[in-house]
């Protein structure tokens, strides 16, 4: 019987966090130098209990999350699926 392991999770490495204000942050993606259109993710707001989460560039569109941790693992997924030409573009 084959036996399909689980994928790994996403590493804090992959996503920059930077706050902007008191409950506002910016996640970018690592992999991309400061200036690349791809290096900015999300912008992410504490709002009345939960975090909401802003998608920028081609993924643009808004997500809310019972709280930060959940909303990051979102932001390190998406930028794990990016496709690997974006990273040599």
């Amino acid at each position: 019987m084959t036996s399909i392991a689980p994928a790994p999770e996403p590493t804090a490495e992959l996503v920059e966090v930077r706050r902007l204000a008191g409950s506002t942050w910016r996640a970018s993606d690592a992999r991309f130098p400061e200036g690349h259109p791809y290096r900015i993710v999300a912008d992410l707001q504490r709002v009345d209990g939960y975090v909401l989460v802003v998608w920028r560039g081609s993924g643009a569109g808004w997500a809310a999350f019972p709280h930060l941790p959940a909303a990051l693992r979102a932001v390190r997924l998406t930028c794990l699926g990016r496709p690997v030409h974006a990273l040599i573009a």
